[in-house]
């Protein structure tokens, strides 16, 4: 396939997925909407960075900037959704009737941000959808920036090994705070490294054979444990916030520091296997494997 025509099915999946997801907002199901909203957002955002020299630099920033303002609320919306039921399924455990209580108002707390940001998400999804800006990437998809060489076949494996070459370094930038379990930011950029790593690959699959799930599956496995381990840091400081704010006695501030503890036990736990996945990956030279299959296309 040449390279453009790879590009535009790429995106237009991505495209056609936010459309699907943003029409299905008012009926049921809507965190799972907005869930597979910011994902194909981020995939998108993913892909035109890849294939940025096809597009008009200054209309590139400005759909990038358009990208980021409608999924920024979103993904405080997600977060809180996420971080709600994990608490919900944790105060069901038997615990007495002080405590229940304790957990309850935290979790109402929640429930009313929450609640609070939902106009604001709907408000800046159909700013969103008003800019046009799927519209205009998929116009500019129609009539692209493409020299003589775009329409080589060998085009796409040429921009598949630069740029996952570039992913992979970027990831292993941050390798030297594998093993630094208290490095809470820059363990967080990893993990945004890791998704890279892990979109660019799973946008490039399609050219390759099976073996190429392999590779995904570690990545995805990195990108999952960071992500828990950058969960468990977020609902920290809610719990501390919280506390600084509303707690006024001793034993409520006992019950929300039984709840911190689990997350820091749930966080210790998974970044032990995140370590042992890590250090095997690196044994097993898993990242000079993956560049040399690619290489090898």
């Amino acid at each position: 396939m040449e390279y453009v025509g790879y590009v535009k099915k790429d995106t237009g999946i991505y495209i056609r997925n936010i459309r699907h997801h943003y029409n299905g907002l008012s009926g049921r199901g809507i965190v799972e909407h907005l869930h597979q909203i910011r994902v194909n957002a981020r995939r998108l955002r993913n892909a035109l960075s890849i294939h940025k020299k096809i597009f008009p630099a200054r209309q590139l920033q400005q759909w990038d900037k358009s990208i980021r303002r409608a999924v920024e609320a979103s993904s405080q919306a997600r977060d809180l959704d996420v971080y709600l039921r994990f608490l919900n399924v944790y105060a069901r455990k038997p615990r007495g009737i002080p405590e229940r209580r304790v957990l309850a108002a935290f979790i109402a707390a929640l429930e009313k941000k929450r609640e609070r940001l939902q106009p604001r998400v709907i408000r800046d999804l159909n700013d969103f959808n008003r800019r046009n800006t799927l519209e205009d990437i998929a116009r500019s998809l129609r009539h692209p920036i493409a020299g003589k060489k775009d329409n080589d076949p060998q085009k796409i494996y040429k921009v598949a090994r630069k740029k996952l070459l570039r992913r992979v370094k970027e990831l292993l930038v941050f390798e030297p705070f594998v093993r630094r379990p208290r490095r809470i930011r820059e363990l967080h950029q990893m993990r945004i490294a890791a998704k890279h790593l892990r979109y660019t690959l799973e946008g490039f699959a399609p050219l390759y054979g099976p073996r190429l799930s392999l590779f995904i599956g570690r990545v995805l496995s990195f990108h999952r444990q960071l992500g828990d381990i950058h969960d468990y840091d977020v609902w920290t400081e809610h719990l501390a916030r919280y506390a600084r704010l509303k707690v006024k006695s001793r034993k409520e501030m006992a019950v929300l520091n039984k709840v911190k503890r689990h997350c820091l036990g749930l966080r210790q736990r998974t970044y032990r296997v995140f370590v042992r996945n890590w250090s095997t990956a690196r044994e097993k030279n898993f990242f000079e494997d993956l560049m040399e299959y690619v290489y090898a296309h």
